[in-house]
């Protein structure tokens, strides 16, 4: 059918018999796969990916298992794996075809072996067990494999399908609700605007429908900027939990969306790069419960994909991505200086900072590992803030478009302002921007004084958001009131950084996690995140404790001052504790 009005419903997707000779060819395989797929979501079905289940003289599975979890990845669907499950169920059987382990070779006895004894069902012309064709009870048995891997998969959709079984308990029900929202996980909502809460639906494997018992709590204020959460909780019969949140962004009416998807087709964009087989297409994610852009290709970074836009002010941009393999993401810019010629600003999933191309073209950020790891991100980036960390004395005029290498799903591109503000929220923490001089140890106290603590930086994302505000609260012509007497004539903002117990030992506020050992030839501590400052040829400079340097600001100004060549504006150095700085504050 064309309508949409199966919701709920699941289709279960199994293709390619173990002894089965591979005329299709991978390429096709995985391709008539993902037909279903596509075909499964636009009639609101869930698809199921199912692996054929291995034969009981352990054929060999040839490629078909392989291919089908390729699929499943690359399509983010719920996968089964009846092979592997089937080998070890065969394992458990004696290797002289004892099938009913009464120490006889069945395989002599298969015209009076009751049926219900096998898993395989007797073909008269083979005169003995059929290896490859399931009973009718056997049949029964894989369903029952379906159901037990789906009840232990960790996804939504697993725990959703495996509610649907039949199921009579002979032990204590320990299988939680599955719950989510209805609608977006992250809604938008204009100052002054209206929040209409839609909800979630939940549901239990013996309860069914629990929705009537979702307890919703948090509240959303449309009149004040920020960030909100409400979180939704249901509790079944047996008092197993379940919960989920919605995040509401309360953003500034002068957010412009480029695209969103919802207009149910492609409008703007094109394919470029030497990649084979580009394509561009508009389909309902149910992850996300809307429309989304999908991105492919055949050849990875070799396919680009292009979206142009007009920007002339707002140069905040935002855009929500999904990928398995790595990317490049674009926000092309002209600035002052170089008029009409493109300056790309560049994001990857790679924890690497700054980084400006040789040719001075490419001016390139990371934004994480996890930014690849399959599943839908948020990303929000200061263009203007992030152009001053690479060409401090430049400005940008206008972004002209958005553009992307590599295969990928894109959602809600837009622009926005970003007005001077002394506090603001970043994920789900308060900041507040203290103008006003402090050592580093006064500003400490302060800050606890106040009900905070000096801010704390967990990755590169809250890194660029603090120096985003700090870029723009904090004006040139109050740098000279923040400047350190030993960091390169550049200008800073004191974080909760310090080695002030231990030389060398670099820890946050109350010396309770140390993040850095030594100084600029030393190494993070358990892969906690760091951005001290480094040479534009990326070689590390800071810490270096020189002149008996023991607690760390955020810089505003590149240093040396003019040169850049120890240090760019965002990263960190280490600074004499006693120097009268700036400082942000953090509360949980």
């Amino acid at each position: 059918k064309e309508t949409n009005d199966n919701n709920g419903g699941f289709l279960l997707i199994q293709f390619g018999a173990n002894d089965e000779a591979h005329h299709i060819g991978e390429v096709n395989f995985k391709n008539e796969l993902k037909a279903y797929i596509a075909d499964a979501k636009r009639l609101g079905l869930t698809p199921v990916l199912l692996s054929p289940p291995n034969h009981r003289n352990h054929h060999p599975s040839r490629h078909y298992t392989g291919w089908v979890g390729d699929v499943a990845t690359a399509e983010d669907v719920l996968y089964l794996n009846l092979n592997a499950k089937s080998i070890s169920v065969w394992e458990d059987y004696d290797e002289n075809n004892d099938y009913n382990g009464d120490g006889v070779d069945d395989n002599n006895l298969a015209e009076t072996l009751p049926e219900a004894d096998i898993i395989y069902g007797y073909l008269e012309h083979f005169r003995g067990i059929n290896n490859a064709h399931m009973s009718p009870t056997g049949a029964n048995i894989v369903a029952g494999w379906v159901k037990e891997l789906a009840c232990g998969s960790t996804r939504d959709d697993g725990k959703l399908l495996c509610s649907q079984f039949l199921t009579e308990r002979k032990t204590p029900n320990s299988v939680p609700p599955v719950i989510s929202v209805v609608g977006k996980a992250t809604v938008n909502v204009m100052l002054h605007g209206q929040y209409t809460e839609k909800g979630a639906k939940a549901s239990d494997d013996i309860d069914k429908d629990i929705s009537d018992a979702i307890n919703i709590s948090g509240t959303v204020d449309p009149n004040t900027l920020g960030t909100y959460t409400i979180t939704y909780s249901v509790s079944d019969s047996s008092g197993n939990q379940a919960s989920t949140k919605r995040t509401i962004n309360v953003i500034n009416p002068t957010v412009a969306i480029h695209e969103d998807a919802e207009d149910g087709d492609t409008a703007g964009w094109s394919s470029y790069g030497q990649g084979a087989n580009p394509s561009i297409d508009n389909d309902f994610d149910p992850t996300r419960g809307n429309h989304v852009i999908i991105l492919e290709g055949d050849d990875g970074t070799e396919n680009g994909f292009n979206f142009p836009v007009q920007v002339t002010e707002g140069f905040v941009a935002s855009w929500s991505l999904k990928a398995f393999h790595t990317f490049r993401f674009f926000v092309q810019i002209r600035t002052e200086n170089r008029g009409n010629n493109v300056l790309y600003m560049e994001y990857g999933p790679t924890d690497i900072g700054t980084r400006v191309s040789a040719n001075g073209n490419y001016v390139y950020h990371g934004l994480g590992r996890s930014a690849r790891d399959g599943t839908w991100h948020t990303f929000t980036r200061d263009i203007a803030a992030d152009l001053k960390t690479a060409y401090p004395n430049d400005h940008i005029t206008s972004i002209v478009g958005f553009s992307i290498r590599g295969s990928s799903r894109i959602d809600d591109i837009s622009t926005s302002t970003r007005a001077p503000s002394e506090t603001f929220a970043y994920n789900g923490h308060i900041y507040k921007i203290v103008k006003h001089a402090l050592s580093w140890q006064e500003a400490s106290d302060a800050a606890q004084a106040d009900g905070g603590h000096l801010a704390k930086i967990e990755s590169s994302g809250e890194n660029h958001e603090i120096f985003s505000r700090l870029n723009r609260f904090i004006t040139q012509g109050e740098y000279a009131q923040t400047k350190a007497s030993n960091g390169g004539e550049a200008s800073y903002v004191w974080i909760g950084a310090n080695d002030l117990t231990t030389e060398g030992k670099w820890v946050w506020r109350d010396s309770s996690q140390q993040f850095w050992s030594g100084i600029r030839n030393g190494h993070p501590e358990n892969g906690f995140y760091n951005n001290w400052g480094r040479k534009t040829d990326r070689i590390q400079m800071e810490p270096d404790n020189s002149g008996n340097q023991d607690a760390a600001g955020m810089a505003i100004t590149e240093w040396a001052l003019g040169s850049g060549h120890l240090g760019q504006a965002s990263q960190w150095n280490d600074l004499k504790a006693i120097d009268a700085l700036y400082y942000i504050i953090e509360y949980e």
